[in-house]
């Protein structure tokens, strides 16, 4: 869901604001995510849905000024280890060693982290932690 209110004992996913095609936490790029995650954690919100890998710069949106590569990749690498991945912009739109690296970290997420990921939910939902 987009947003939520008192709806902390229900296990749903809530994403967070969208977030720049930038570096810094004052900027609402990159350096925001863990931040951001933290806090909905705080507020009891576990399960959060970080924006989109490399954030809102579409390159295909007039505009916007999308995520050079070396953003976009360590975009992936953190979101390897939230609780969701989300890809907006795809790899392919970079190049094939930049698809290759999103492939190894959504493989990472799901097979190496994964049952971590799952035992940590399963403990929020069953005993609040």
């Amino acid at each position: 869901m987009r947003s939520a209110f008192r709806t902390q004992q229900l296990p749903v996913f809530v994403r967070m604001l969208d977030k720049d095609s930038a570096w810094g936490r004052d900027e609402n790029g990159l350096r925001s995510v863990i931040p951001t995650a933290l806090a909905f954690a705080v507020a009891g919100y576990p399960f959060v849905v970080p924006d989109a890998v490399a954030g809102s710069g579409y390159p295909y949106v007039g505009g916007v000024t999308p995520a050079d590569r070396e953003l976009y990749v360590r975009w992936v690498e953190l979101a390897a280890f939230m609780p969701a991945m989300r890809f907006g912009v795809p790899p392919w739109q970079y190049d094939d060693d930049t698809v290759a690296i999103a492939r190894r970290y959504a493989h990472l997420h799901q097979t190496a982290i994964g049952d971590e990921l799952l035992a940590a939910a399963r403990d929020a939902v069953l005993h609040g932690m």
